[in-house]
């Protein structure tokens, strides 16, 4: 995961930027622009110290963060509707996410919400509750990889890990 930094992503109408910043702890706060240059003030996203931030997308109808708690070394996503009510997104109970220490991008393909991590993707219909999805999981002794990338295309979903690509 990443320590501080400045993540920013766009819709149609409105920028939204992510700063992640302090030392030793972090704290996200977010500020918002209708151009890209003239910005609203910075205002901290509560319940986020120590929160590392890989990402910030614009995912079919919502922002999402991936990243870490650095806290516990368990990967999070955050969502948003509207670039400035954040909420967690809810991930499956220790079993499922036994291991998974960062989501690292999400994507949006054929109706659902895909994130991928440290320990395999996971599977969401409504942008809020993810879920691992089978086959695609870490097992011991798999050489399952960690997959930082996520992207689709209009047939196919393509994902980047430390050993290359895969396809889906």
């Amino acid at each position: 995961g990443s320590y501080g930094g400045v993540r920013i992503a766009a819709n149609t109408s409105l920028f939204v930027k992510i700063i992640s910043s302090g030392t030793p702890s972090l704290n996200m706060s977010f500020t918002t622009s209708a151009d890209g240059t003239t910005w609203n003030s910075s205002s901290l996203i509560s319940s986020t110290i120590n929160r590392g931030v890989d990402k910030l997308k614009w995912v079919n109808d919502r922002f999402i963060i991936c990243g870490n708690n650095n806290t516990n070394s368990s990967g999070y996503m955050m969502y948003s509707l509207n670039g400035t009510t954040w909420a967690d997104c809810v991930i499956p109970d220790a079993t499922q996410i036994n291991g998974v220490s960062n989501f690292y991008d999400v994507s949006y393909s054929f109706g659902k919400y895909y994130a991928v991590s440290n320990k395999g993707i996971f599977v969401s219909t409504d942008g809020v509750n993810f879920s691992r999805l089978s086959g695609y999981s870490h097992t011991a002794g798999s050489g399952f990889v960690p997959l930082y990338g996520i992207t689709n295309t209009s047939n196919k979903i393509i994902t980047v890990g430390a050993g290359g690509a895969g396809g889906g």
